[in-house]
């Protein structure tokens, strides 16, 4: 069931309408509308898929194919753009989740606990997030609050608030979905069927027959490595092993990789750590990329003149 999910969403491009600029556009009227001044962050948008897998298959077992999409088309937002906003060297940065239609799935806020904010009491915490799941997530209709936590820091008060569907049980799996108040600030929204612990152990469980086959699969990298190793040598003492035409093979084919790599330069900043520094993670990234070219290089340079040795005996 979770291949026909995955297939499901990737095929489905009505999910997806706007591309990347008007993904930048709403994320940035997200940020105004929440007080923020987008103009000095660096942005990077990013499209995802966001499908909770584990929960698919518990909902599967549970109410079979038809229901469980009917419960993953209601709440799996499938291709999601994060659009994230971020200075070099500050803590506090902003990820804008969007639909694939454009509207706000979540406002992500990472910040330190010294950030100032507001300091509301608990009914104004309870009336922003209520206001904010009606807003962003209207289909929620039958909906309580589960736990209503308070955090005070040291310039600010947050909350942490737990709502519950009842409507959508499945099993022993609670529906809940997570909103934080930071400040004045709804934010980092999050949801989850709650899949009982005495599930996941029972799949989580090696059998007899996979500990047998982990073995076979396990024996059988060792045989084809001595395999590989003995063809090698064989291959070295024939005589017949050539390096020139290998060394161009792999270095035209690596520089193909390469070349493939560069596409995913639009969004190279977006696992970008604030904590260090723009020069130090662009040089991290750049060993990473060089790294990776080696590995290929090398590899492709033993299987062209391992090939080419093995025509040339046989």
């Amino acid at each position: 069931f979770i291949l026909g999910c995955i297939d499901t969403f990737s095929r489905d491009t009505a999910r997806c309408k706007i591309n990347r600029f008007t993904a930048i556009a709403r994320a940035q009227k997200v940020l105004e509308n929440a007080g923020v001044n987008p103009a000095s962050y660096v942005v990077v948008p990013t499209l995802i898929s966001d499908v909770a897998m584990e929960e698919m298959q518990y909902l599967y077992e549970n109410v079979k194919r038809q229901r469980t999409l009917q419960l993953c088309e209601q709440t799996q937002p499938g291709f999601i753009w994060q659009v994230r906003f971020f200075r070099f060297l500050d803590p506090t940065e902003y990820r804008v989740r969007l639909r694939g239609d454009g509207s706000e799935y979540s406002l992500d806020i990472s910040q330190d606990n010294e950030t100032p904010g507001a300091t509301i009491d608990d009914a104004k915490a309870k009336s922003l997030a209520l206001d904010y799941i009606k807003r962003t997530h209207p289909d929620y209709k039958d909906f309580r609050i589960s736990r209503l936590a308070r955090e005070d820091k040291k310039n600010r008060r947050d909350y942490n608030i737990d709502f519950v569907v009842p409507a959508l049980k499945v099993g022993d799996a609670e529906y809940k979905f997570y909103l934080q108040i930071l400040g004045d600030k709804p934010c980092n929204f999050s949801q989850a069927w709650q899949v009982p612990d005495a599930w996941k152990y029972e799949r989580a469980k090696v059998t007899e027959s996979a500990a047998i086959l982990n073995n076979v699969r396990y024996y059988t990298k060792v045989a084809c490595v001595c395999f590989l190793i003995y063809w090698v040598i064989t291959l070295l003492r024939a005589g017949v092993m050539q390096w020139r035409l290998p060394l161009v093979v792999a270095i035209v084919l690596a520089l193909i990789c390469i070349g493939e790599q560069l596409n995913h330069l639009p969004s190279v900043m977006f696992n970008y750590q604030t904590e260090i520094s723009k020069n130090t993670y662009i040089f991290n990234c750049f060993i990473d990329y060089v790294r990776s070219a080696a590995d290929i290089f090398w590899r492709l340079f033993l299987a062209s003149a391992l090939a080419l040795g093995a025509f040339r005996l046989l």
